[in-house]
């Protein structure tokens, strides 16, 4: 399949048809109601029903398929992360991500460079006290658990289960 909904680069805000399928019906509705969009009781041909953001004066509106074997159903919900993108300043990714349950990529890479920052400062700060003769351990218990996270992390971003 072609179209902006199968780029599997990683590198754009898109996802693939795949990634569009494992997106809940019942997840999605909840996520819209618990983010301040209302169903506004108007249906497409009884397979989908319109939503817009209670929040948001003329704001996007999305229709949101009732099955999910509509032979478009990815599109749609594509569509309707589209409107979600738009009215909260989100990416896709992002969404997606609190959907499924899985990790955004590129939040997951912004916080292992803050870590490898933090690591790296944590080191020269224990380098410079063996330089003074303080041979007293840099907090090293909150380092060591620095660094399992950052494993940890870095393992969830490599698709292995930590």
């Amino acid at each position: 399949m072609s179209g902006p909904a199968c780029d599997t680069t990683g590198m754009s805000d898109t996802l693939t048809i795949r990634q569009l399928q494992q997106i809940d019906l019942a997840r999605l509705t909840n996520y819209l109601r618990e983010h301040g969009w209302r169903d506004t009781g108007s249906s497409f041909s009884a397979l989908a029903n319109w939503w817009e953001p209670a929040t948001v004066t003329g704001g996007p509106d999305a229709l949101v398929p009732l099955f999910d074997d509509v032979f478009d159903y990815e599109v749609r919900i594509d569509e309707v992360l589209t409107a979600i993108t738009q009215v909260e300043g989100r990416t896709k990714r992002a969404v997606y991500a609190d959907l499924t349950g899985t990790v955004d990529p590129d939040q997951a890479r912004a916080i292992l460079a803050a870590l490898d920052r933090i690591e790296r400062a944590a080191e020269a700060a224990m380098q410079q006290r063996a330089q003074r003769g303080d041979a007293r351990p840099l907090e090293g218990a909150h380092y060591h658990a620095l660094r399992a996270e950052r494993e940890r992390l870095a393992a969830m971003l490599d698709g292995q289960h930590p």
